[in-house]
């Protein structure tokens, strides 16, 4: 699978009804997210816990996922899910043995999700 979206990052207003908040870009799992909840009024900003304050759905699929918090957040807080891949390189390719494409693309995939993070942080700064 490709990465052919160059955004990693979502922002949604919270309204005291919704719950569910997807995002269009290709994540490899769970915990690569981060999901900061933001007080409007104070400007303070809380990081979620995964499986505590929130779930998530849509692991590997191209088109995205989403983020589920409940019980739905009252207006006047942000939803801010970004991508923030470990940078750590899993695949172990041995010497001989076939090349797993789908193990390699895998792993191309996290490098460029990686450099997507650095490029949006290098954006963000002075």
């Amino acid at each position: 699978m490709t990465i052919s979206s160059t955004s990693n990052r979502t922002v949604a207003a919270t309204n005291g009804a919704t719950t569910v908040f997807p995002f269009g870009y290709r994540f490899l799992r769970d915990e690569y997210l981060v999901v900061l909840k933001t007080d409007l009024a104070t400007n303070a900003v809380t990081t979620l816990v995964l499986n505590s304050d929130y779930t998530v759905t849509g692991a590997g699929d191209p088109n995205g996922g989403s983020v589920t918090i409940t019980p739905a957040l009252a207006s006047g807080f942000k939803i801010t899910v970004y991508l923030d891949p470990d940078a750590t390189q899993e695949l172990d390719l041995v010497a001989n043995d076939s090349l797993p494409a789908e193990s390699v693309e895998a792993a191309f995939d996290k490098l460029t999700m990686i450099a997507q993070r650095t490029q949006e942080l290098t954006t963000r700064s002075l």
